[in-house]
């Protein structure tokens, strides 16, 4: 073969040049040269590249450019000498996470590729930002926790990653606008990040996520809550601020272990009548929204402890009730639905500058109003129709 006359004697060799010779196959020969530092195969038609290359330790320099290969084998990473490794103009669809135990590589070529993983934008950061993502996926089968973020990202490749048990997923500030289908076999996933995105809708496989626990979608292109979240019933932690919605779905309700639930930043008029039923809530922020009144049906959330709803056009409860704190914000409410059945309102100690409009709307047949301990200095001319 005409290749062997460029195969040095062993112990002598230290470049060898073997581009252009129609080569199939790794020639089992070369394995056997373990001083050699620089492999040039670029220009042959090799489909698949043998592990035997990882009998070649003292490799620094290897161009596999320009062949036919699909994938690599993971016996490529024993190669911890290498500095540059070229892998141009082939059909790989994914690079090894393994590779990343080359602590020397500096210069890693990888264009004209059909590659998912890493994907394009990755590889257009060079050569650090490649090795860091396949650190990540590496990592991330011992941890199961997948640390995605701050890459540009426009896809996520979870068929072509081989990690579907990851209980703990970040996507956050890339670019999706879509959410691969896939993620529905991510069947473990507790806690998925997919905040500063594009995203407006998820795909139907989300509802498969039964174990999620924590699902952020904050400051994405969201007009509607996406309707297979009602599904997820292991609920605890949701967060949509800063998008779009203007209103709450009914079928929210069925999110019955909700603990915190922010809708800061977005449209909402009012809130669903079901709302009671997340009885489990702790915080709810619906701060800076365009909400104007709460429903009495807030003072059975005995267990929320945080209410923001700084920002609305609300005139009930009035300002300086909200102001004093959530506890003091469901006591007024409360003492307002008592008093339907009562005929008697108390709101005495609330700091009131006003009368409130809501107590003279509502409460035509009061027998008894109690108002000392605020701070009004005049009442309303509408109090007489009380």
């Amino acid at each position: 073969r005409e290749f062997l006359r460029k195969v040095p004697q062993p112990r002598h060799s230290r470049v060898l040049d073997l581009s252009c010779m129609g080569l199939w196959q790794f020639p089992p020969e070369v394995s056997r040269l373990k001083y050699l530092k620089a492999l040039m195969l670029t220009g042959n038609v090799i489909g698949e590249l043998s592990p035997d290359i990882a009998l070649l330790t003292g490799l620094e320099e290897l161009s596999l450019a320009d062949n036919n290969l699909k994938a690599l084998p993971i016996e490529l990473s024993l190669l911890t000498n290498l500095t540059d490794l070229s892998l141009l103009d082939n059909e790989l669809t994914s690079i090894p996470p393994e590779m990343s135990a080359l602590a020397l590589l500096r210069s890693l070529h990888l264009d004209n590729n059909d590659l998912r993983t890493p994907p394009q934008e990755v590889v257009m950061r060079g050569t650090s930002e490649i090795m860091s993502y396949l650190r990540r996926v590496l990592k991330a089968r011992d941890t199961r926790v997948l640390e995605l973020s701050f890459l540009d990202l426009k896809s996520f490749p979870v068929e072509y990653l081989g990690i579907t048990n990851v209980t703990d997923l970040s996507l956050s500030d890339n670019q999706l606008s879509t959410l691969s289908a896939e993620i529905g076999t991510c069947g473990d996933l507790k806690q998925l990040w997919l905040q500063n995105n594009k995203l407006t809708t998820l795909p139907p496989s989300v509802r498969s996520l039964t174990k999620l626990v924590t699902l952020c979608l904050d400051n994405n292109n969201f007009d509607a809550v996406p309707p297979m979240i009602r599904y997820l019933t292991a609920m605890r932690n949701l967060s949509m601020n800063d998008n779009m919605l203007d209103e709450i779905p009914a079928a929210l309700a069925d999110l019955d272990q909700l603990q915190s639930l922010a809708l800061r930043g977005n449209k909402l008029h009012h809130f669903p009548e079901v709302f009671y039923r997340w009885t489990a809530l702790t915080e709810l922020v619906v701060s800076n929204n365009r909400i104007a009144e709460l429903q009495l049906q807030f003072e059975v959330l005995s267990t929320l402890q945080v209410l923001n709803l700084e920002g609305n056009l609300l005139v009930s409860p009035p300002r300086e009730v909200l102001q004093q704190g959530t506890p003091l914000t469901l006591e007024y409410i409360k003492r307002l639905k008592n008093a339907r059945e009562s005929k008697v309102l108390d709101l005495c100690s609330f700091g009131l500058r006003v009368l409130p409009v809501e107590v003279i709307k509502n409460n035509s047949r009061l027998r008894e109003l109690k108002l000392s301990n605020n701070n009004m200095k005049v009442l309303p001319s509408d109090i007489r129709m009380l």
